[in-house]
């Protein structure tokens, strides 16, 4: 809705145009506990960025013929979402792992809450959300840090109210017990995701944990690729994925199969997990797949940028690239161990299904 216009750019073409007419270009992306915002100029033209930003997130108009349009396409979006069988399986499992707290709740929300939205729900949010203690401002490239602070101070004139400090999800409670459950769909495969709460980003086992998502299931070359589709067959798609919010996280394996081999892939899945926590070899890779990441990472003003608003939003600093290579580095094996069967272990992992209706 921001991009829709503003008081000074009434009109979304004029917003657009007044970046993209200088080689820059703007966009946004949301995360579960983070709105990001940002926009990509020539260094000669630094100033368009903070002011545009200023009039988004200050001065935005939320005419009603706008929301109304922004609406019908949340709600388009939100059908194709669920018309997705495995995209329909990530918002369950995170429904499941996380049980009543907001990181379980669905991104684009629901269908219902979305027909009902007016220009004055998108006001109160702003009100209790776009507070000047609750941004985080950040600039990367070419640029003089006295220069930016002034442009910064300059379109967001307001200070934080005094005592008033950003706002925080809740502590989160005990999950359900972790079990199989089985729904049944218009669907010719079977999907299916085998998930666990884990801890924050903040958590002792974040960096072994994430090795641990390496060395089992990130790309064709990792374990879970190979036992579960190249060896055995058994999955047209197979992955591992871990992410960590402020408050917990979750480890999710995806599978997607022939429903006749439901039952082995889960399995052989669960083999793979426990067969992989005391691999040296293993963690050894991992640790060079992710070093060659960050390498990646730092090595784009844009992808830096990124890294830094999740760095700042989930724990609180920013962390430079031999900090990260440190802490990659220094996890060990018997870190990994622990941290699997903290977490991972067979009884504290949900396994859902999707699997077609019986005839």
């Amino acid at each position: 809705m921001l991009f829709q216009g503003t008081e000074d750019f009434p009109e979304s073409r004029q917003l657009s145009a007044y970046i993209e007419d200088v080689g820059g270009y703007l966009n946004a992306w949301t995360w579960k506990e983070m709105t990001f915002y940002y926009n990509v100029l020539p260094a000669g033209k630094v100033e368009r960025g903070p002011r545009l930003l200023g009039q988004m997130l200050r001065k935005p108009l939320f005419k009603e013929e706008n929301v109304k349009v922004e609406m019908k396409n949340v709600v388009r979006e939100i059908k194709q979402k669920y018309d997705d069988n495995q995209n329909y399986l990530v918002t369950l499992m995170e429904k499941i792992v996380y049980g009543g707290h907001p990181l379980g709740r669905a991104g684009l929300g629901t269908e219902k809450a979305a027909k009902k939205f007016k220009p004055a729900d998108f006001k109160r949010f702003m009100k209790k959300h776009y507070r000047p203690d609750n941004f985080i401002f950040l600039a990367a490239g070419n640029f003089k840090i006295g220069e930016i602070k002034e442009l910064f101070e300059k379109y967001f004139p307001e200070r934080a109210a005094e005592g008033k400090t950003a706002l925080k999800l809740p502590e989160l409670s005990c999950p359900p017990a972790a079990k199989e459950r089985v729904i049944y769909q218009e669907t010719k495969l079977c999907h299916i995701g085998i998930g666990a709460l884990i801890c924050g980003a903040n958590g002792e086992y974040q960096w072994p944990l994430t090795l641990f998502r390496a060395m089992i299931g990130q790309g064709m070359s990792s374990p879970l690729f190979q036992e579960v589709r190249d060896k055995r067959g058994l999955a047209y798609s197979v992955s591992a994925h871990c992410e960590f919010w402020s408050a917990a996280g979750d480890f999710f394996i995806y599978i997607g199969t022939d429903p006749a081999r439901k039952d082995e892939a889960i399995k052989v899945s669960l083999d793979v997990i426990h067969q992989s926590k005391n691999s040296e070899e293993l963690l050894s890779q991992a640790k060079d797949k992710l070093l060659g990441r960050l390498a990646l990472i730092y090595d784009n003003p844009m992808n830096i940028l990124e890294a830094a608003a999740a760095q700042l939003g989930k724990k609180g600093k920013i962390f430079s690239f031999e900090e990260l290579e440190r802490k990659i580095k220094s996890v060990n094996i018997s870190q990994v161990n622990e941290a699997v069967e903290k977490y991972l272990a067979k009884d504290k992992l949900n396994i859902l299904s999707i699997t077609p209706k019986r005839k």
